[in-house]
């Protein structure tokens, strides 16, 4: 039972994004229409988030209460085994736990690293939405009330962000795009590819440039922004998985 479920995790963990299996993301974000991608980036990793919350918090639950609560809904019949399994089943946890720190640490590495090297916008924010499950992923792995209230604070905000990026960037492509067939009889163009394409933006729609800016200093965590509020409950979080793995 506790290997099918290991696997159904490793599954939503290729569905989020998480590393590594990430290989999808940034070729279908860069290849899809931004209002697609507005889509994939939030949609599908909310209601997997939120699921894979519920069913980590009642199977990691299950080694600190060690009885079923009356609430149990999603794990009642995986964790109604005997006693003489115990040993198995703590086993398999620790696998899961293992199995959401490798995730974890090589989302926020693969992501923060490949990111750098990125010339294509929806590319850049693909390795940056995998530096952000990684920090997801460390909260579902400390499971504390602390940790559940931050990732729920963390969704919500990088959520919200990250709809006000590709809205932006939909508008810089639209206006981009009606003065360049303003002065050509050419087709109407494409969404923005390349970062480079936002180049003097900022003297030409000065408005769009400092959300985006602001957007973006969000996501990077710079104060006094949300994004430095979220990060910094994340590395209070950090702390404690040094303690978890070294004490």
């Amino acid at each position: 039972m506790y290997l099918g479920l290991i696997l159904i995790i490793i599954g939503f963990l290729f569905k989020i994004s998480a590393a590594p299996l990430h290989n999808w993301s940034p070729d279908v974000y860069d290849e899809t229409p931004t209002i697609v991608t507005i889509w994939l980036t939030i949609m599908p990793k909310i209601s997997i988030l939120i699921f894979l919350l519920e069913l980590i918090t009642n199977l990691l639950s299950y080694t600190t209460v060690g009885s079923l609560t009356p609430n149990f809904t999603i794990t009642d019949s995986l964790l109604n085994i005997p006693a003489a399994t115990s040993i198995i089943v703590d086993n398999n946890l620790l696998i899961l736990k293992n199995l959401l720190l490798v995730s974890s640490l090589l989302s926020l590495i693969i992501g923060t690293v490949v990111g750098l090297a990125q010339t294509r916008i929806k590319r850049l924010l693909a390795y940056s939405t995998i530096s952000h499950i990684g920090f997801i992923l460390l909260a579902l792995l400390i499971n504390t009330e602390q940790s559940i209230d931050s990732l729920l604070f963390y969704i919500i905000q990088y959520s919200i962000t990250n709809l006000n990026i590709f809205l932006i960037l939909i508008a810089l492509s639209y206006i981009i795009n009606h003065y360049s067939n303003s002065h050509s009889s050419g087709e109407a163009g494409t969404d923005i590819k390349y970062i480079s394409e936002l180049k003097e933006q900022f003297i030409l729609n000065p408005l769009l440039s400092i959300s985006l800016s602001i957007c973006l200093f969000s996501m990077a965590g710079i104060p006094p922004l949300i994004g430095f509020f979220s990060n910094n409950l994340y590395y209070i979080l950090q702390y404690k998985v040094v303690i978890i793995l070294f004490l």
